[in-house]
């Protein structure tokens, strides 16, 4: 991730337990029987009852005790034991619980179930005698249940908290017993049902979707719309709390709805990561705390869309928590109901400056997922010294002015970001910031105990400042580029930078080539300022802070050997020496016998075509058989040798400098007069010295693989 100041953002998972031990098997993992133990099912299922010697070879046993007879094709629903094949543990009807599911991620809590794979009591049976405890949506308690075919398995249910009478809710495969009469409320439903019921989400077994709307009894709790917290004793009577508000089926296209307080019927809500699409009522995206009710702030959240952006919210605030401004305690990630702790700081959307006490709006890049490296970007508040916000470039815009003191231009990008997509091109630019006490100057040496006048750039112990060209900086600094964000995209194009003041005891005079330069002690850089949105190129001497003394164009054995402190590769065989490289205005500043020419480079490429291409000269030694790329500027070739392809053993082939055919198409031994040829392989024009056997003779240009 290439991005300066970007933050780690922890995936807060839904953890929404979807009727754990359920989806047509026992919670014991065994096949669609819901309790038979004894009995052998050759057409047949015995779903209930316990058989101990009977053989049943066409019928279903659904509730009664067959303890020595044959059923052949008769159905037994009138004995006691509906529950399983023992009389312990809690009664079909009743309530029970058991451990949150786990969602498979760092978030999950401890102890949590992990379906069939956990063979705990807790999480196999919830205490249940018919050893299935079903939940519903984000519900902590149960209800004791079991599989089923037929509704004459769902009879002899303890009268509980959901009443007594229970159907079978299947297809051709797999049912279980559900309270009340089922009906199915999603779709052009639109959440309705019948007096006494409400919708729920479930296992619908039906050939259009595996979970869906249901009507169902109520429990005590929050309606739709009302705030609701399962862990802190606040459920909702439909038990489908999501997001801090009670929700429910919805259709998007009709002109009713049943989602309040702020909510909206969202198509294709994705849940289990796309798996499973919802209409449901969730709260409308915001941008900031404004855009809530008095006792709400805009969370934070994934796009409802499963799609990776991070959106806006309206949930209930949680007393006691810090609020968008204040500090966070170490160690936590959220805070106010939903915000976000950045940096110690309790985080929320913005628009302006004005949305941030004791911060500033600006647009960061957060880390979605630590393994694939999403990111995503989001326009939030973040700590920031205080001051009185003003535009800047650089510390002179930020002078005294009327009853404001002299300030400093710290960093920070604007822009637009709505619903998680940016809406603009984004910008860096500065906001003018109070300068701290015993702060030091730019350019001079700073520490936790000597700040800055911008606290944040103190680099390596040197106090910078933001700059357009190096004329900003002053004596001893010259103005570098810093990327700011890569815009979460892999090309550089939309990257953004900034100028910062970097430190350097050179003349910072004027030049061309190092001979402009005081020899041996300084070389000419080429300063490549991309800030302003159009590249632009400085040179200038500079200091050279290394032990090098070698300069352009002579041989180096690595960076630290040159005056430039860069050393290029002529040849792609590890083991031969590069050259120092350093920039030039003709041959003549490279070497006096030609050995060593001036030639062009690309110093930066804008990806829009050779318009936005910086080019600069630099000094290349002559060399038959140096590697070549075919982009001009790449990895040139000096003097009179043209880059063409050549074809080495194993069906490679590689580009190399080659000598033209002199009069009569002569060359040397070991090399053959024939047309020079572009990256495709095609003639391009001219003739040139072709090895005959490239390996031997032209080894330095053979690519590695």
């Amino acid at each position: 991730m290439r991005t300066l100041g970007s933050q780690s953002f922890m995936r807060a998972a839904l953890l929404l337990s979807l009727a754990a031990g359920g989806c047509g098997k026992s919670a014991s993992g065994g096949d669609d029987t819901d309790g038979g133990t004894g009995g052998q099912g050759s057409g047949g299922q015995v779903t209930g009852g316990e058989s101990t010697g009977g053989q049943g070879s066409g019928g279903q046993v659904t509730g009664g005790e067959n303890t020595g007879g044959q059923v052949q094709g008769g159905e037994n629903t009138g004995g006691q034991n509906a529950g399983g094949s023992s009389g312990e543990g809690l009664p079909l009807g009743a309530e029970c619980e058991t451990p949150a599911f786990c969602q498979g991620n760092e978030d999950d809590p401890p102890g949590c179930c992990t379906g069939g794979a956990d063979d705990s009591e807790a999480c196999q049976t919830g205490g249940c005698r018919s050893g299935v405890c079903t939940r519903r949506f984000s519900e902590l308690i149960g209800i004791c249940t079991r599989d089923c075919q037929r509704d004459s398995a769902c009879e002899n249910f303890t009268d509980g908290p959901l009443g007594s009478s229970y159907v079978c809710v299947h297809d051709d495969t797999d049912g279980l017993c559900m309270p009340g009469s089922n009906q199915r409320c999603d779709g052009s439903a639109n959440g309705e049902c019948p007096d006494g019921e409400i919708c729920t989400f479930g296992q619908t077994f039906s050939s259009d979707a595996q979970y869906g709307g249901l009507c169902q009894p109520p429990r005590p709790g929050a309606g739709v719309g009302e705030p609701c917290n399962d862990d802190e004793g606040q459920p909702c009577a439909n038990g489908m709390c999501l997001l801090g508000k009670c929700s429910t089926f919805c259709d998007p296209t009709a002109e009713t709805s049943p989602c309040t307080n702020g909510q909206i019927c969202f198509d294709d809500f994705s849940l289990a990561e796309g798996r499973i699409l919802l209409d449901i009522c969730l709260p409308g995206y915001c941008e900031k705390n404004s855009d809530c009710g008095e006792n709400e702030v805009c969370g934070i959240t994934l796009d409802f869309t499963g799609q990776p952006f991070i959106v806006g919210f309206c949930q209930p605030i949680v007393e006691g928590e810090p609020q968008v401004g204040d500090v966070c305690p170490a160690g936590i990630d959220f805070c106010g109901g939903g915000n976000l702790c950045l940096n110690d700081y309790c985080s929320g959307f913005c628009d302006t400056d004005a949305d941030c006490p004791n911060g500033a709006c600006s647009i960061i890049s957060l880390l979605l997922d630590s393994v694939t490296m999403q990111t995503a970007q989001a326009q939030v508040c973040v700590a920031a010294t205080p001051g009185s916000g003003r535009e800047c470039a650089s510390n002179d815009d930020c002078a005294a002015s009327g009853d404001i003191p002299a300030e400093a231009c710290d960093l920070v990008i604007r822009g637009t970001v709505t619903g998680g997509r940016p809406q603009d091109d984004m910008r860096v630019t500065g906001r003018c910031v109070a300068i701290p006490a015993d702060a030091v100057a730019p350019g001079e040496a700073c520490s936790e105990a000597a700040p800055c006048t911008t606290e944040n750039l103190c680099n390596d112990g040197y106090c910078s400042q933001l700059c357009a060209v190096t004329a900003n900086c002053g004596a001893g600094a010259y103005c570098g580029t810093a990327l700011v964000s890569d815009n979460d995209t892999p090309t550089t194009i939309d990257d953004l930078y900034t100028g910062l003041c970097i430190a350097d005891a050179g003349s910072l005079g004027a030049c061309d080539s190092d001979a402009d330069c005081p020899v041996g002690t300084e070389f000419c850089r080429a300063n490549v300022l991309l800030q302003s949105g159009t590249p632009t190129l400085e040179t200038f001497c500079s200091a050279n802070t290394g032990l090098g003394m070698v300069g352009a164009g002579a041989e180096c054995a690595r960076a630290g050997d040159c005056v430039s402190g860069r050393c290029n590769a002529w040849s792609r065989v590890v083991a031969d020496p590069g050259y120092c490289f350093g920039l030039c205005g003709a041959d003549a500043d490279c070497s006096a016998d030609g050995s060593v020419t001036c030639e062009n480079f690309v110093a930066y490429s804008g990806e829009e075509g050779a318009a936005d291409d910086v080019t600069i000269k630099g000094c290349v030694p002559v060399h038959v058989c140096a590697s070549c790329d075919f982009a001009e500027g790449a990895r040139p070739c000096a003097g009179d040798t043209t880059c063409s392809l050549v074809d080495f053993a194993g069906g490679r082939a590689g580009g190399a400098c080659l000598e033209s055919c002199g009069a009569g198409g002569a060359c040397p031994d070991g090399f053959a007069c024939q047309p020079a040829r572009d990256a495709a392989g095609a003639e391009a024009g001219g003739d040139v010295c072709v090895p005959v056997d490239a390996d031997e003779t032209c080894r330095s240009a053979r690519p590695l693989r």
